[in-house]
């Protein structure tokens, strides 16, 4: 009788922990999913009409970083400062977010619930 309550709150800590992760990595889903939109609506104020589909995968974010590599080489110099002001920030918040991401999911403990919950590198 006396092992019961330590084990109910034992299991109780585990899944807390599990749904505060899983929590975590869904906001920087989220989050990158945000830059990535702003990225792309900055990129189409400067002629690039690219559209990718909302996904987080390589080849979506390989596209994204070419296309912005693409259209900074083609701008002229004059408007170089407002292609930085309104591309910039949201590309180095999404490089830096996917670099949380990454290293947040291969952490030992939490790597446990990524793959439990189903999230890949990117």
């Amino acid at each position: 009788m006396g092992y019961i309550p330590l084990i109910l709150i034992l299991a109780a800590v585990v899944v807390l922990f599990i749904m505060v992760v899983h929590t975590s990595i869904q906001s920087k889903k989220k989050s990158m999913l945000q830059f990535q939109d702003f990225l792309l609506n900055g990129l189409e104020k400067f002629g690039n009409k690219t559209k990718t589909a909302p996904e987080l995968n390589k080849e979506t974010l390989k596209i994204i970083e070419t296309e912005y590599k693409k259209t900074k080489a083609a701008i002229a110099s004059e408007s170089l400062k407002e292609f930085e002001s309104l591309t910039k920030t949201p590309y180095q918040s999404l490089k830096l977010t996917i670099a949380q991401y990454n290293k947040l999911i291969r952490q030992k403990p939490y790597s446990f619930v990524a793959s439990l919950m189903g999230h890949k590198p990117i």
